[in-house]
């Protein structure tokens, strides 16, 4: 496996801010100096997130398109990017333009310092209050749970692609992250945290919050703390 950056960028129904994202995280890899390459996974979207995928990628030879054929979800999306995963290092980067350059390079620089870097927000205040008071309360609870101090499960979390492989990542939900960290961390793996600014949030929902995300969480982490 090559050394290097498997940016894997979910996408459902995010034809106005993927392109950007995708630039944002060429700009970033390429601030590094790495080799890279962008894997921009469609997840049955019912927009014109399939035609700007393909239009990206014919104009950037770093870009790959993928398509599920049915909507499995981020980490549904996530696992069909990590199959495709040709580099040493992979990180979700979702395809919603919220992280700017600046915001992705401490995760990048910190590659190899430990087998797991983990992101945080420095500025939460630029989401809404509810988004801000649900994710404090998840990670709350996933850490007294699970005996964790991890401060934030949901960022642009950046691991070795063959310790993403050893593992089973079963939940296709928003929560798949999670269970990454969870199980690497049985298997004494190391890591750091990094903070990172956002953009302004391109919309004022999110889609973590529908109700089948929440349920699927919901069942993950039940899941999760009877397994671990």
């Amino acid at each position: 496996m090559k050394d290097g950056l498997s940016i894997i960028i979910p996408a459902y129904n995010e034809e106005k801010t993927l392109a950007a994202s995708v630039e944002a995280a060429c700009a970033a890899a390429t601030a590094v100096g790495s080799d890279f390459e962008i894997l921009i996974v469609n997840d049955c979207s019912t927009d014109q997130t399939a035609l700007v995928a393909a239009e990206v990628e014919s104009t950037n030879g770093r870009v790959r398109a993928l398509s599920n054929p049915t909507n499995l979800g981020m980490g549904g999306a996530f696992k069909t990017g990590l199959q495709e995963a040709n580099f040493s290092h992979a990180m979700v980067f979702p395809a919603d333009n919220e992280h700017p350059v600046d915001g992705v390079l401490p995760i990048l620089q910190a590659r190899g310092k430990a087998d797991i870097i983990i992101p945080y927000v420095t500025n939460p205040e630029i989401r809404a209050r509810h988004r801000r008071v649900i994710s404090w309360c998840y990670v709350l609870l996933v850490n007294f749970l699970f005996g964790q101090k991890i401060p934030y499960y949901n960022g642009l979390v950046l691991q070795r692609t063959d310790l993403l492989r050893s593992i089973s990542i079963e939940t296709n939900s928003f929560s798949f992250q999670t269970e990454a960290i969870l199980k690497l961390l049985k298997k004494k793996t190391t890591w750091m945290a990094v903070g990172v600014p956002l953009h302004q949030p391109s919309h004022s929902k999110t889609k973590a919050f529908r109700v089948k995300n929440i349920f699927g969480v919901i069942a993950t982490i039940i899941r999760l703390r009877a397994s671990i």
